[in-house]
């Protein structure tokens, strides 16, 4: 295993029951775009790539899609199983998918495309499991500075931490939309660039939720971040986070924007 997928592999076996529970909250506010992007219904087969704890599976089974969700994390296909006895999951290598040729009408990625080694082989090995012009669909976070929750906590780092951390080799936030679409366009994918406006959600949390608290256990990249502070600093940040969310609180809860492109693109045939 690389040290790219060895870093995601442990970050993700480690963060999959506090993602459950908090940070997938988050995510599930784009599923509803994401399966409408490759016209999920009755009858349609779709591969749920980097499927986490089965939230997408579950609600394109809601809607009489036939699914199967694929995560090189065992711990989040426990997760997904549990959570949906009656659908069907993998543990896979999306780069060696354990599926034939033209075997699914769509797949969808759910903020998963940037955690992974090799995009391009990725989604040339989606397109192979595909049938002619299958659809795919995934999404993909704004700029960490155009998404609220994470700008809260970067401001809080730099100006009571150091934003000098080592981290692991890969891309995640690093990779811009424009450099995922051009990977896709070149896996033999068009794509439709009429749906390229950023789409914003609410993310609802409990009242009082330390962000802190969610980022650190629920992410991978962020996690190693802030755990590389000293306490004093800590400290400071947690504060200045914490007065920061409450310009959110409505109704008795934490209801904070996020911003993410849902992208749709349709497999190139001769």
């Amino acid at each position: 295993m690389s040290g790219i997928r060895e870093f995601e592999y442990a970050g993700w076996q480690a963060a999959a029951q506090a993602y459950a529970k908090s940070f997938a909250v988050a995510t599930a506010q784009f599923v509803q775009p994401l399966l409408d992007a490759v016209s999920a219904g009755a009858g349609v087969t779709i591969l749920d790539v980097a499927c986490g704890p089965g939230v997408v599976s579950a609600q394109a089974a809601e809607r009489g899609a036939k699914t199967a969700g694929i995560d090189f994390s065992p711990e989040m296909i426990r997760l997904a199983r549990k959570a949906n006895p009656d659908l069907e999951f993998h543990v896979a290598d999306v780069e060696q998918l354990p599926f034939d040729n033209a075997h699914f009408d769509a797949a969808v990625v759910n903020f998963g495309l940037h955690h992974f080694e090799h995009p391009p082989k990725a989604l040339a090995e989606i397109r192979r499991v595909l049938r002619p012009h299958g659809r795919i669909a995934y999404t993909k976070w704004v700029s960490q500075r155009d998404n609220p929750p994470y700008r809260i906590i970067l401001d809080a780092i730099a100006e009571h931490g150091s934003m000098d951390v080592p981290m692991p080799a890969g891309q995640d936030a690093s990779l811009r939309i424009e450099e995922l679409n051009r990977m896709t366009q070149e896996a033999g994918f068009t794509i439709n660039t009429a749906e390229m406006s950023p789409t914003e959600k609410l993310w609802r949390l409990p009242f009082g939720t330390d962000l802190i608290d969610v980022f650190s256990s629920a992410t991978a990249r962020m996690a190693i971040l802030l755990r590389a502070q000293s306490p004093q600093s800590m400290s400071r940040i947690r504060t200045q986070v914490a007065q920061n969310v409450r310009r959110y609180v409505q109704n008795e809860a934490i209801q904070i924007p996020v911003r993410a492109f849902v992208v749709s693109a349709v497999s190139v045939h001769p």
